[in-house]
Parts: structure tokens; sequence; C-alpha cells
């Protein structure tokens, strides 16, 4: 009631005027004055508490009939008439105005201040019908006409009010508001789509590319819970290939940016590790040994296990020798890789598709993480022999890649100390989930990690044989 309180005040003054004139009560008796003055106490007094209890009734009944909280510019004009009817019934039955003349008062003064505030009223009343409507609501990411974006924080009966993800606060007035093309990221529901243009060769079956964007965003569980299927469409063709239109979607915007670069970055793992290269946007002059050159780029594309951190420290020369002995593996949709428990002395690099990893317990297995191509698994086992600690299945028919024992003992032969470079990446990895969501001390984790390390290496040296 604080922005009203300028109307009622002059609405108050003019009464007082208008019934000084008439009744001529400054010259009553002081026994008369004081009673009178009782009297406007409890005509006061009983317009306020009308006011409350209409307020406290507007809002029960509007919350019952749509489910939604009260406006408050709705209780705030209605709070509005009461008073201003509380205030002409006064001055009619203690201050001898005429039914007219009190009218005639609250005509003025209402034709007075909508001619100073023009633009405010304009705002009061676009504000009154947005508040109906409800094309937005409190906490709800909008975007304006220029641009702009940022969650509602407020709405009252002069402007809205928006907190930008700068952190910025935006104060846009309800009749400028009224006329733009206000777009909701959260209504009608919370999730929402989004495209991204790819041009891709045209040597690249369009079967696969589906494929690989249905895998990549089957990777990020943000996006793959939501009810809506992801979509890859050929939207035309150029000199540069087939132009693809990717579309997905987004749980909320708030974390829009956020799933929005996993999912685009498990699409670049897949089209890598798929040996896809984007097409360049330019012209391409071949002098010489064109097929040499082109070789070349495949075999690239093809070093896949170049993006393995457990092998960064072995020389390129014995990771090409690694690579051409791993053995390629297919597995249809739910099918299991490894099992829990069971003895492994392998580990397996994701070449294509999706896997689930599951952990046993008192009731039934639990997923616990998704992983795409890239991704390895069983390091251990082909480390230190220890068995499964999980379970991994194929979420869709994936391709995954496994290099045994027996591909890694003459390397480990050859460069002994290539264990303690092993040992340190498995623990390092191993720590960081352990820890991570604690801070912890530095120094007894340091001591942890080199505890581990040795751990790891001594196991290591007895399952290969090392010291013999």
């Amino acid at each position: 009631m604080s922005s009203l309180s300028v109307p009622i005040a002059l609405f108050v003054f003019l009464l007082a005027v208008l019934s000084g004139q008439n009744s001529g009560h400054l010259n009553l008796p002081l026994g008369e004055v004081g009673a009178k003055a009782l009297n406007v106490l409890l005509w006061l007094s009983g317009t306020l508490l009308l006011a409350r209890l209409g307020v406290v009734f507007a809002r029960r009944n509007f919350a019952n009939r749509s489910r939604r909280q009260a406006p408050k510019l709705l209780c705030d004009l209605l709070a509005c008439v009461i008073w201003i009817t509380g205030l002409s019934s006064l001055a009619v039955a203690e201050f001898g105005v005429s039914p007219s003349a009190a009218l005639a008062t609250s005509g003025m003064v209402i034709a007075v201040i909508g001619f100073a505030v023009r633009s405010l009223v304009a705002d009061l009343f676009y504000g009154l019908m947005m508040a109906i409507d409800r094309p937005f609501e409190i906490g709800d990411w909008v975007q304006l006409n220029d641009g702009s974006v940022g969650t509602v924080r407020e709405m009252t009966w002069r402007a809205v009010k928006l907190v930008t993800r700068e952190n910025l606060l935006l104060s846009v007035p309800n009749s400028k508001l009224a006329m733009e093309e206000v777009r909701n990221f959260d209504q009608p529901e919370p999730f929402w789509r989004k495209s991204q243009q790819l041009t891709l060769g045209f040597d690249v079956r369009p079967g696969l590319v589906k494929e690989l964007w249905l895998e990549a965003v089957a990777q990020v569980p943000e996006s793959e819970r939501i009810p809506r299927e992801p979509e890859a469409l050929i939207t035309g063709l150029n000199e540069h290939g087939i132009e693809w239109e990717l579309r997905f979607w987004l749980p909320d915007f708030d974390r829009a940016a956020e799933v929005s670069q996993l999912v685009h970055e498990a699409l670049l793992r897949n089209l890598h590790f798929a040996g896809i290269r984007v097409p360049r946007r330019k012209e391409e002059v071949y002098i010489g040994q064109l097929q040499e050159e082109r070789d070349s780029e495949l075999n690239d594309s093809a070093s896949w296990i170049d993006q393995v951190l457990l092998f960064a420290a072995v020389p390129q020369d014995q990771r090409m020798l690694i690579q051409a002995a791993a053995t390629e593996h297919q597995f249809s949709q739910t099918q299991d890789i490894v099992r829990q428990g069971d003895d492994g002395s392998s580990l397996f690099i994701v070449q294509r598709g999706v896997c689930e990893v599951l952990i046993g317990g008192e009731n039934g297995a639990e997923k616990v993480g998704v992983m795409g191509p890239g991704s390895v698994f069983g390091e251990l086992s082909l480390l230190t022999g220890a068995p499964r600690s999980a379970t991994v299945r194929a979420a869709t028919a994936s391709v995954v890649y496994e290099i045994t024992k027996d591909d890694l003992a003459p390397l480990l032969t050859e460069y002994p100390e290539l264990a303690t470079e092993f040992a340190t990446v498995l623990a390092d990895r191993r720590l960081a989930d352990a820890h991570r969501d604690e801070l912890g001390n530095q120094a007894q984790m340091d001591a942890e990690r080199d505890g581990l390390i040795a751990s790891l290496v001594d196991s290591a040296r007895r399952f290969f044989r090392l010291d013999q």
C-alpha cells in the first residue's frame, strides 16, 4: 500500500477541505470534536480491517480457482478501491458531504492523478493485464526483442524486474513489456529444444551420422532423460557436403550452456573416433603427392590410441603397435561387456556407442555412470589382474577395443619404468573419484597418492613378472 499513499493523502486532504466548508466543524465544542474524532478513527479502523480481509479473501479465492498465487498488483488495486470507498463514506456520514460531492471529489482526484502520471497509469493497467494473463511467472527465464535474457525476479504495478546472466538488474516498464514479443524458456514446459548446424562430407553415410548424434545425446544424462527424441535431419546440400541440422533438448535455461557444451563435446569425440572429418570451407590445392597426403590424414584420424591418457607416456611407435594388437569387439544393446567380480587381465576402449557402468548392491545393480567413445575401463585388471570392480553394459550397439596382458607384456618388459607411469595415471583417477567432493588435507592426499602408486607398481611387477 505504500505506492498508493500519495493519491490517498490527496483524497483525504480534499475531503477535509470540503467538510470544513460545509459543516463548520472547526467551531464545534471540544466534546463534539472529540466524539467526531473517535468516529473518524473507527471509520478508518473499519476501512483498514475491511481492506485487509478483502485482500485475504481475494488471495484465497484466486489461489483456489487458478492454483496460482494472486498477483500483488491485483491485491493493491482491491485495497485501493476499498480505501476510496471507505473514505468517501466517511465524508458523507461524518462531515455532511453530499454523495454527489464525494463522487465529484473522487472523480477529480482520479482525473488529476491520471493526467499527471499517464505513463504510470499505463504501466498499472498493463501490469494488471499481465498479472491476469500470466505470460510468465516469478523465476521464469525470458528473452526480449533486443536479445536481453533474464530470470523474472519481481512483478510490480510499475515494472517487471529481470536478473540477467551477468547478475545485472534489468527493470522493464509494464507498458513497454506489453508491446514486446517475449520468449519464455520455462513455459509450457521447463525443457526446450536447441539446434546445431553441421556440414559433413558426401562420403559419410547418413545412417552413421544419426547413430553418432543419438549416441552423443545419450552420453549426457541431463539431455537424455528428457521425454523428447533428438533428431538428425538433412537440410540441404552444398559444394562442401551435406548440411545437417542436429536437434536436441535442454533441461532448463539455467543449465543450457553447460548441457549444450557436454553434448557438443560428446559429438566431437564420436566424430573423431569414427574417423569423420568436417570438410574445409575453402579451396584446397594439392601439389604433388595427393594420395599420400590423404592417406596421412586418414592415418591421423585412425590413431585413436593417442587420445587415451593411460598411454600418453608410451613412445609413438609403441603406441601404434599396441593399437594394431588390440582386438575389436562388437556388442549389441543391453549386452554385458564385463561383469562385476569376474577375473580379468585386459582393458577396453570404447570406439563407438554408449556404455553404462553398473555397481551391484543389496537392492540390485545401480547405474553410476555413462561412457562414450574414448572412454577406458578395466585399467586396474590389466595392470594388476584384480577382479572387475563394476559391470559395464552396452546401452546402444557398441564397438570396443580390448588390450590384453599379452599385448602389454612386451612393452613393459622393454620399458619397465612405464609401470610407474601407468600406476600414476591410475592412482590419480581413482583418488579424483574418491575425493571429488572433498577438500581434505593436501599433504595427507599426497601421501595417500604416493602409497597407492607404490602399491600399484608392486602389484604390476608381480603380475607381469618384471623382476624375473
